[in-house]
């Protein structure tokens, strides 16, 4: 009788363990699915973050952005380089300089001290108006027509009608700027 009862319980045990090891196996086919999914999900998965000044909804991914961003990603670089006085334009061409990639930065860097050395020595102050902002997210390249207005030692200058291209990047999710470039009329 106990080989009986003992066979039984073998069974039993043996049916519990087979049952238990499809368990594991449908639990560990699940969590790799899952996982693969989240993997997946997390490369397309939309974030919307905030420049220094915002004005109209855009996404970003971590592989594009939209036109919006690029869009208000040029008018505060813009900002940095163009609005500028003799007390702040360190500060201004400071901050510009952190979106430049390192391959870019010691040929701007030069630039830009030059040019802050020039605004302080000649008491220049200037302001561009945005007209009109042009964006392609496919090229990364940004076009915004407007009015630089400039002072210079306390003497208004004629507002001059200008476009500068800007050429950004998006690598591992980060932008950059490369170029800032005024277009010459042909």
């Amino acid at each position: 009788m106990l080989s009986k009862e003992n066979g039984a319980a073998l069974k039993a045990a043996s049916l519990l363990n087979y049952t238990l090891i499809a368990v594991v196996l449908i639990l560990s086919v699940s969590v790799t699915v899952l996982g693969l999914r989240l993997s997946a999900h997390s490369k397309i998965d939309k974030r919307t973050l905030i420049p220094p000044q915002i004005d109209r909804a855009f996404s970003i991914s971590n592989a594009h952005v939209d036109n919006e961003y690029l869009a208000l990603m040029a008018e505060w670089w813009v900002h940095l380089k163009f609005n500028v006085t003799p007390s702040n334009v360190n500060r201004q061409f400071n901050q510009l300089i952190t979106y430049v990639p390192s391959q870019y930065w010691s040929s701007l860097q030069d630039k830009l001290l030059r040019e802050a050395q020039f605004i302080e020595d000649n008491d220049v102050t200037s302001f561009f108006e945005i007209n009109k902002v042009a964006a392609d997210n496919e090229s990364m390249k940004i076009r915004v027509d407007g009015v630089l207005n400039k002072t210079v030692g306390g003497r208004s200058l004629e507002p001059e009608t200008v476009t500068y291209i800007l050429q950004a990047g998006y690598p591992n999710g980060l932008i950059e700027l490369h170029t800032i470039a005024k277009e010459v009329p042909l």
